[in-house]
């Protein structure tokens, strides 16, 4: 086995160093083993510059370990700039991309049943809307769907103290599209029927209450009521407040959207000529202007 100091050219050729007769070094290409190659005598000799010192290390093993370590840079930097790509996606998917989502599990509601027992009819007074997740500049439009949902009961009418009401709450698929809202959960919950008042013997009784000290009649101020109900309905755009007292002057209790019903139990003008309702609400009781409601 050739004991010599083998070395690898830029091209991968092995060789070693070998020296003329008249002491010039020229290249020997061999094997692995140090083996010459049968074009050795070919090979022309080359200036001593060329010749790495002897106590040099291989050039071959520098130069792969070189290459080697290249190698290992570029698979590093593909990996590095893919592993971007991903993040820089989800990213853009997750928080500049998202759509609005909604848990309609989450509305809060008011579950009431107006009318007399055996008559009653159910109604729902929406408290809480639930919370939409990346609406960003179309959170108003959004609010406004939530809060006018599809509500609908397995029991219509006939209803009495103690009946069970399945309530549904879904949002209307052209409105979700509308906004590109995605939906998520179910409301589905039961409720009892409570509150119902019992059925009275007679329904209308006209009553007349003079309220003004003075004898004569052309100008007397009267207070007319008469039982009258029924369920009625809210007409104004911007909805109906439920009052203490029958004037537009007492505390407000509570206000009625447009479409909602009343149960009126009477009818009663006041001293400035309005006529009021007599209504319950949502469970509470109190006056609304006879002519917003039909």
């Amino acid at each position: 086995m050739n004991n010599k100091e083998i070395y690898q050219d830029k091209y991968g050729n092995l060789y070693f160093v070998e020296y003329d007769q008249n002491g010039q070094p020229y290249q020997v290409f061999c094997d692995e083993n140090g083996v010459p190659l049968q074009y050795e005598e070919e090979v022309a000799p080359v200036a001593p510059s060329f010749i790495p010192p002897i106590n040099q290390p291989q050039q071959f093993v520098q130069e792969n370990k070189k290459k080697s370590k290249g190698w290992l840079v570029a698979l590093i930097s593909i990996l590095v700039v893919a592993l971007l790509g991903v993040a820089g996606y989800f990213g853009y998917t997750k928080y500049f991309n998202a759509k609005p989502v909604t848990d309609i599990s989450n509305y809060e509601i008011n579950f009431v049943a107006y009318g007399v027992d055996g008559e009653g009819k159910p109604s729902v007074d929406i408290q809480k809307i639930p919370v939409t997740k990346n609406a960003k500049d179309l959170e108003s439009a959004i609010d406004e769907v939530l809060k006018n949902p599809t509500i609908t009961y397995d029991k219509q009418d006939g209803l009495k103290n103690g009946d069970k009401v399945e309530v549904t709450i879904t949002i209307p698929e052209n409105s979700a599209k509308k906004y590109n809202l995605q939906v998520q959960g179910e409301f589905k919950k039961t409720y009892t029927v409570t509150g119902l008042t019992a059925k009275p013997v007679e329904k209308i009784v006209v009553q007349e209450k003079s309220t003004s000290d003075s004898s004569s009649s052309a100008n007397t101020n009267n207070d007319i009521s008469r039982k009258d109900e029924r369920t009625r309905y809210v007409i104004p755009a911007a909805g109906v407040n439920l009052r203490a007292q029958p004037n537009d002057d007492s505390e407000i209790l509570t206000t009625a959207r447009q479409g909602n019903s009343v149960y009126q139990t009477e009818i009663r003008q006041n001293d400035r000529g309005e006529w009021w309702a007599r209504v319950t609400y949502n469970g509470r009781t109190g006056w609304m202007r006879a002519d917003l409601l039909n």
